[in-house]
């Protein structure tokens, strides 16, 4: 892994390392701070539009949503799966899709 046992411990190092120059425009390592951390998608705004990572970070806290870039919120498996990890991401989800079966599905799985 490239983010350090320490650095997921510490969410204040992890923050750090995310928004240093170095780190920010590594892509695997921003995958990998998310998955640990998703929240984390807050200091790694470049990255907030890219599916991938933020599908990671909403899978590891599904609060993560409010940080995901306006362009991906018409992704329906998106808020389905922050709310599957958090109920509560619910409140985030696109006014259009807080009725879609997918996403309140997953809200109560």
């Amino acid at each position: 892994p490239l983010v350090a046992p320490a650095m997921k411990s510490h969410p204040r190092v992890l923050q750090a390392a995310v928004q240093s120059s170095a780190l920010c425009s590594n892509r695997a390592f921003i995958l990998d701070a998310v998955t640990s951390r998703g929240q984390i998608l807050e200091f790694a705004e470049t990255w907030q539009s890219d599916c991938e990572i933020a599908l990671a970070a909403v899978g590891q806290d599904g609060l993560a949503l409010k940080f995901v870039a306006a362009a991906l919120l018409d992704d329906v498996d998106l808020q389905a799966a922050a709310v599957q990890q958090n109920g509560l991401a619910l409140e985030l989800v696109a006014p259009a899709h807080k009725g879609d079966f997918r996403v309140l599905r997953a809200a109560v799985q």
